[in-house]
């Protein structure tokens, strides 16, 4: 595989939108409900804790593995950029240490991974909206082979509240993040060529087919990410989470 490179360096973009669109104390609450409700589901499984194993593809930093390690007893790791690879390594050495969880961290995508292990939890996060259509789907079908029967496909991604998928290219400007709306088939060409970040809002729609496709079935469906308002309601939630089942 080509050296992939994650075209938001340094998680800028990221940055910027959430504290100059949203209230970033807020936004990050709202993540910490959708992990109380991941780890409600987790403590539903039978398994021992000390045996179960977590798949985190596309891990980034490794920001998440502090969480997860809490749950289970191995978690491998798949990040494909170099530096953020080297990032999540250091991360998951400092997790080791602090929990004595195991933590692997590869250097690689889940297609290029030939390794035969199955897992009890797959985690995916915020991965699919930057990926082609193709991409997409063959990574559910790696993700559903590699999930034991009975195993927890996580995953969160950005959300269509109105089912109008809609497709961006995110790109740095000088001082300032820029956001245009694109065609599917701009955003499909941005993906393969670059020239910023591709980002799609799926439908819950698209993503529950995608996932029924490969017999993994939904148990839980939560929108996240809202835009404050002063009544402290939330609106236009921009992300969200899935928890699906292996049949």
């Amino acid at each position: 595989m080509a050296e992939y490179r994650y075209p938001d360096k340094g998680d800028r973009l990221t940055i910027a939108l959430i504290n100059n669109e949203y209230d970033s104390k807020a936004w990050q609450e709202s993540e910490a409900r959708i992990l109380d409700i991941a780890a409600d589901a987790l403590a539903q499984l039978s398994s021992k804790v000390s045996d179960r194993t977590l798949l985190d593809v596309g891990c980034g930093t490794g920001r998440l593995f502090d969480f997860f390690a809490k749950f289970v007893g191995r978690i491998e790791a798949l990040e494909p950029d170099n530096e953020r690879y080297r990032q999540a390594l250091e991360k998951g050495r400092l997790v080791e240490a602090s929990t004595g969880v195991s933590i692997s961290v590869i250097n690689e995508v889940l297609g290029d991974n030939k390794k035969d292990n199955f897992y009890d939890i797959i985690l995916s996060s915020h991965v699919i909206q930057h990926l082609g259509q193709a991409q997409v789907v063959e990574l559910f079908k790696t993700m559903a082979r590699k999930l034991k029967p009975g195993g927890l496909l996580l995953l969160m991604t950005t959300y269509a509240d109105d089912s109008q998928e809609k497709f961006y290219c995110e790109s740095w400007d000088s001082e300032s993040r820029k956001s245009r709306q694109i065609s599917f088939e701009e955003f499909e060409n941005i993906f393969r060529d670059g020239g910023g970040l591709p980002v799609r809002m799926f439908s819950k729609e698209s993503v529950v087919k995608m996932a029924a496709a490969v017999k993994l079935k939904l148990t839980e469906f939560h929108p996240f990410h809202g835009k404050s308002i002063e009544n402290g309601e939330e609106y236009q939630p921009r992300d969200a989470f899935y928890i699906f089942v292996k049949e």
